[in-house]
């Protein structure tokens, strides 16, 4: 453990408790910001019919449907064999979330897309 008294150690200590300060605000935002995509639960999904079932966050129960609107910003774009897809409006862009579902087991994935960015044309002096 360093020892902030000495003179020798002092900047290291000083940026050591940054990164700790700076880590822990990124941990605390990403926390904040966490959308509900990530707490659905898919119970089952029937892809014939283009709909599924998922528990929410606050633990109730709802049949899906594409173009349903869920969450804060997202809306289901996709419901196939193992899989649901919505695409999510987020700060400059959008997301495309897959909740995927095998053999009981769920997992997220996460696409960003984000608007091209225009090129800004200037005249040199």
């Amino acid at each position: 453990m360093l020892n902030c008294r000495s003179d020798n150690k002092l900047f290291l200590c000083e940026q050591k408790h940054i990164l700790t300060l700076i880590i822990v605000v990124l941990l605390l935002v990403s926390a904040a910001f966490a959308d509900s995509m990530d707490s659905l639960h898919l119970l089952k999904i029937s892809p014939q019919d283009e709909r599924a079932v998922v528990k929410m966050e606050d633990g109730t129960k709802k049949i899906i449907k594409i173009g349903d609107v869920i969450g804060k910003n997202g809306k289901v774009i996709e419901i196939t064999s193992g899989r649901v897809v919505i695409e999510e409006q987020i700060d400059g862009g959008s997301e495309i979330v897959i909740i995927r579902l095998e053999e009981g087991k769920q997992w997220t994935e996460r696409i960003s897309r984000l608007p091209d960015s225009k090129t800004l044309l200037y005249k040199a002096e």
